[in-house]
Order: structure tokens, then C-alpha cells, then sequence
């Protein structure tokens, strides 16, 4: 097993997000279940962030501007490239590993140092679930199996 699944800190841990689209969204929802203060970066932004940035102003920062070679500044715990543009994304990523952050690349297969699982939460109870990547569908299709579970036995929220 090359990732293995643990439970972090995520006190005064900071993650920067490249990209605005719907993974990043998705990413972010993930993570603002823990206490990250996030910021993402992007020349334009799904529609869907900026209710949850009004939602979360003092952990969830948006810039809105192009991310380039020129401008990039990596400052953070945790790093997650999530644009459209894999030019950037392979640029990015070269940086990240030299640099020897922890991140996580969602357009590729690629050699990201992290993943992000599946949570299910309710009450005391967490249980992450991953297909390391390779099977998202069964991996909901699992969640939503332990989800109904969790209910059935009345594991409160």
C-alpha cells in the first residue's frame, strides 16, 4: 500500500489550493471539515466558492489572478494543484518536489505525496475510505454503504 490512510493535525496548518474549479471546490469542502486556514489562488473561481468563502471568511481566503512561473509563491503545510492548465501543473509540481512540500496533483497520476480519502463523519466517528485514486465511484458507492449504516445504528451527528 503506497498511502496510507492517517488522521492529521490540521490545527495552524495551512494549505494553498491552486485552481478554481470544481475539484478545488470539492477539495476545499474536504477540507474545511478540519480547521485548515486555506487559501486558494485562481484566475477565476467556480461559482460555488465564493457562498462558501462568505461562509468561512476567517479560514477560506480567495486570490484572483493568474498563477504563473513568474508569481508563483508556495507558502504552506500542504499544497494541492488543481488547475486546467497542465503546462502549470507540470512547473508546479517540479517546484513542489524539489522543494520537498507535501502535495497533492488531481489531474494526473502523478507523484504526489498525499491523497485526499472519502469521510464519513457522524458524532465521535470518522472512517476514511480510499481506492488510492483509482476507483472514485466505488469509493462513493462505499461511503454511502457505511453512511447508511452509521444511521441504522444510530450513531448520532
Amino acid at each position: 500500500m503506497r498511502y496510507l490512510p492517517i488522521s492529521i493535525d490540521s490545527r495552524n496548518k495551512k494549505v494553498l489550493i491552486i485552481g478554481g474549479g470544481k475539484v478545488a471546490y470539492r477539495k476545499v469542502l474536504s477540507l474545511l471539515r478540519g480547521e485548515f486556514a486555506i487559501t486558494v489562488i485562481s484566475k477565476d473561481f467556480h461559482e460555488k466558492f465564493i457562498k462558501l468563502y462568505n461562509e468561512n471568511p476567517n479560514r477560506l481566503t480567495l486570490k484572483m489572478h493568474k498563477v504563473t512561473k513568474e508569481n508563483l509563491k508556495i507558502d504552506c503545510d500542504y499544497l494541492i494543484i488543481a488547475t486546467y492548465d497542465i503546462e502549470l501543473n507540470d512547473y508546479i509540481e517540479t517546484i513542489a518536489a524539489m522543494d520537498k512540500l507535501t502535495y497533492l496533483r488531481v489531474d494526473t497520476k502523478s507523484d504526489s505525496n498525499f491523497i485526499m480519502n472519502k469521510i464519513i463523519t457522524k458524532g465521535d466517528i470518522s472512517i476514511s475510505i480510499s481506492a488510492n485514486g483509482k476507483n472514485p465511484t466505488l469509493t462513493r458507492v462505499i461511503a454511502k454503504d457505511i453512511d447508511k449504516i452509521l444511521e441504522e445504528n444510530k450513531v448520532e451527528e
